[in-house]
């Protein structure tokens, strides 16, 4: 899986970096392919703000044909990444899981077919 990270109105720390990289390397686990790419947005909403909901993270990831899109805002960075992970783990999941469902009911439909 290749992740890439793309800055807004910020500046990137190696430890910022480390986390990204160690909580979106989870998703090898519900991607099922090698061509996966992941892209990381990480940015504050503002450059005048202080505090409140001040950091933005945005995640694109792609798998072959299927693309995937999470935004989550928070007032902790490391909160609002964790998050966007665990929103993007959810979305992959769910879309999977429909499309699998979708497939069987066509499946079902065209067996119905084929005994009448």
């Amino acid at each position: 899986m290749k992740i890439n990270i793309q800055l807004n109105n910020f500046e990137l720390t190696d430890t910022i970096k480390d986390f990204v990289f160690d909580k979106f390397q989870i998703l090898i686990k519900v991607f099922h392919g090698d061509d996966a790419e992941c892209l990381v947005t990480i940015g504050r909403t503002n450059n005048h703000h202080k505090n409140g909901e001040v950091y933005k993270v945005s995640v694109r990831a792609k798998n072959g044909k299927n693309i995937f899109q999470v935004e989550e805002i928070n007032d902790d960075l490391y909160a609002a990444i964790d998050i966007a992970k665990d929103s993007m783990e959810r979305a992959i999941v769910t879309g999977s899981q429909k499309r699998r469902s979708v497939f069987r009911q066509a499946a079902a439909k065209f067996k119905q077919l084929l005994k009448k």
